[in-house]
């Protein structure tokens, strides 16, 4: 899925959906402001003001929905999803789904759903979904990591399947078929799958390979592809942050560290809370107390009511 399908979506959209004005010139100089301060605000880990930050940033249309009030949307909803606007954000969805009637809509509310113990309307929802979009092996995969995160692993494995089904034979599809194969537990296929995506010029490919010699214990191979697909240079701050993790719990905290600084140098770092919060770790499994105070410092800047962290610092203050 995309970053626009890993949290929840659209509460504001439904509303610029019913303003009048819909003629009115969208102020684009102050929206694109807004925006940005938005998602700089959910960088730093301030949910709240990323939300009127994206509300403003919609009110700029007076009521013309274009591709920018969507774009806006989703990040509105992604920093209400943070800060736990639940309800709102499943009465949005189906202001959507009368609106377009799209599977993503009908998959974003399942997992909202999901989120407010709903789970029989989250699995009606994903049916809905698949029903309109059947050869979307995002999707399926979707829709199985938003049911394993809710208990429902087996049950979810249903839709892994279904996602082998979808016919195609290019590198983009060799790739997906890799990625469910590893996620079904048959490392085999799995790598069978991602090489051939390799050799059809699949750069993401390298990644869930990397990640299937890991499962099958091979970290010399693993960090070869790892190390291939981050220098392809499309490594999100997300991909840094499992790779950094992965190298910290094998206790190589240098590179480890390295990984932490290059996700923390990406143009977008919508995790640097939890970048942050391994990387005091990895800089302590170092020994570098000084650098790992540093890093507290920094993530209690965001983070101040983590009662733990505060008490590490008084830890570090007296190393």
């Amino acid at each position: 899925m995309s970053r626009r399908t890993r949290h929840i979506a659209f509460l504001a959209c439904a509303a610029a959906l019913m303003l009048s004005g819909c003629g009115q010139k969208t102020n684009t100089t102050d929206q694109e402001a807004y925006r940005q301060y938005g998602i700089n605000c959910i960088e730093s880990g301030d949910y709240q003001s990323a939300v009127d930050a994206f509300q403003k940033a919609l009110d700029q249309s007076h009521g013309k929905v274009t591709d920018a009030e969507i774009d806006i949307c989703y990040y509105k909803a992604e920093a209400q999803f943070l800060v736990g606007d639940y309800e709102g954000a499943q009465t949005t969805y189906q202001a959507l789904i009368d609106y377009n009637d799209d599977a993503n809509s009908y998959f974003l509310r399942g997992c909202m759903r999901f989120q407010l113990g709903m789970q029989e309307e989250a699995l009606n929802d994903f049916g809905m979904a698949v029903s309109r979009e059947k050869n979307d092996r995002n999707l399926y995969i979707g829709i199985y990591q938003a049911m394993a995160a809710n208990g429902l692993e087996s049950e979810g494995q249903y839709y892994l399947h279904q996602a082998l089904e979808v016919s195609g034979d290019k590198a983009e599809d060799l790739m997906q078929k890799g990625r469910v194969y590893l996620m079904l537990g048959d490392t085999q296929n799995a790598s069978a799958s991602l090489l051939n995506a390799i050799e059809k010029g699949s750069v993401e490919a390298n990644f869930y390979l990397a990640e299937t010699y890991e499962e099958l214990g091979d970290t010399k191979s693993a960090d070869e592809y790892f190390q291939k697909y981050l220098d392809a240079g499309i490594a999100s701050s997300y991909e840094l942050y499992e790779v950094g993790t992965r190298l910290m719990n094998r206790g190589d905290y240098e590179h480890a560290v390295s990984y932490f600084q290059t996700a923390l140098e990406q143009e977008e770092v919508p995790n640097k809370v939890s970048i942050l919060k391994n990387m005091v770790i990895a800089y302590e499994g170092q020994r570098d107390f000084a650098s790992a105070k540093d890093a507290l410092e920094r993530y209690l800047e965001l983070n101040p009511d983590d009662e733990t962290a505060v008490k590490e610092m008084t830890f570090l203050s007296s190393r």
